[in-house]
């Protein structure tokens, strides 16, 4: 596997996550084992979803632990991808996991259901197989705004997420 990097602690701080990741048995999929259609798809299902739930503007902070946005530096731009994708995939796997173990413990079930289940299918497209730290426990009347935050952000997420797997689609269609 090519990694490309720009700054040499970048590259060490990659290493050491793949070599983390290895440790732990966890199977990073080479961009040529991925479908990137089905992911496109997949993406773009869990944004109907969002669009059918409604997800209100939410100002207020919370004090729960949620997945860090996509950023620059996590190379899902369109240079980035079109060398290497694996530092990206690793940020969509942990945070759509992330978000997913959030929804399962705090938003009511029947209302995000389908959204649950398409983000199941994209994780299971990306082969993710992973857990995280346990969601910290809140009271019973705050699970509403919590909820509300929660979509929110995963709105915003799968937004990026959904371009990374559209501009990947096209990649290799080539």
């Amino acid at each position: 596997m090519m990694l490309h990097t720009g700054h040499p602690l970048q590259s060490s701080l990659l290493y050491l996550l793949l070599l983390f990741a290895a440790s732990r048995g966890m199977r990073l999929p080479l961009e040529t084992d991925i479908d990137w259609q089905g992911c496109k798809t997949a993406s773009q299902e869990i944004l109907k979803h969002l669009q059918k739930l409604k997800v209100t503007k939410v100002e207020k902070p919370l004090n729960i632990s949620l997945p860090r946005r996509i950023e620059c530096n996590d190379h899902c731009d369109p240079d980035s991808l079109g060398k290497n994708s694996t530092l990206c995939l690793m940020k969509i796997r942990w945070g759509l996991h992330r978000y997913q173990e959030l929804l399962t413990q705090y938003a009511k079930s029947d209302t995000t259901t389908g959204l649950r289940t398409a983000m199941t299918n994209l994780l299971q497209l990306l082969r993710k197989d992973e857990s995280s730290s346990p969601a910290k426990p809140i009271q019973e009347w705050e699970k509403s705004h919590v909820v509300d935050v929660i979509l929110q952000r995963l709105q915003l997420f799968a937004i990026l997420m959904a371009r990374v797997f559209s501009h990947c689609a096209a990649l290799n269609r080539m």
